[in-house]
């Protein structure tokens, strides 16, 4: 689970703003040129590793099918 740190909120806050904002840009980027993205937050594998990896699978079964 994430949390924003106590100390120098403003800062932090402003940050993961802009790394959501990078994150979503790249990942478009990367889908107009034919990739297909999947995010996998550090918190999903701690939280449940077997449904992370579960995730992964279903996309992937569900991109090899659209490719077909």
């Amino acid at each position: 689970m994430s949390y924003i740190p106590k100390n120098n909120r403003k800062f932090w806050l402003d940050k993961l703003k802009q790394n959501v904002a990078r994150d979503e840009k790249v990942s478009n980027e990367l889908h107009e040129s034919g990739w297909f993205v999947v995010t996998v937050w550090e918190c999903e594998v701690y939280r449940d590793i077997d449904e992370t990896v579960e995730k992964i699978k279903e996309t992937l079964q569900a991109t090899t099918h659209t490719a077909s």
